[in-house]
């Protein structure tokens, strides 16, 4: 998300369209909440292992539970920020030089 947020911000892709700059306000909010309850997960779920406490546990996945439905927002923005977009994937086969003959080939 970081690393996301950084490239949004100094690509400029944020300043195109009044649209572009609010997902990436969402993107820093989700980020600023984000990053807390993955640092809680690390803590909680070392207090666990370290004490098999399970109240501990029970914080690790419930703060799982959140960052898993953020980091699904997060990226789901994609769809969002680049509406009426396509990708096009385009395939070439190449025959092989030891490829069996063609129909055309074995008709000659």
């Amino acid at each position: 998300m970081l690393f996301n947020n950084m490239l949004h911000f100094h690509s400029g892709i944020n300043q195109l369209k009044p649209m572009h700059k609010r997902v990436f306000r969402i993107k820093c909010g989700l980020f600023l909440v984000g990053y807390p309850i993955s640092v809680s997960t690390a803590a909680s779920y070392l207090t666990f292992v370290l004490s098999c406490s399970t109240l501990a546990y029970a914080t690790f996945s419930v703060a799982e539970y959140f960052l898993i439905g953020i980091n699904s927002f997060f990226y789901f923005l994609v769809v969002w920020e680049f509406e009426g977009s396509k990708v096009e994937v385009y395939i070439k086969h190449r025959q092989h030089e030891h490829a069996s003959p063609s129909m055309e080939d074995i008709q000659k």
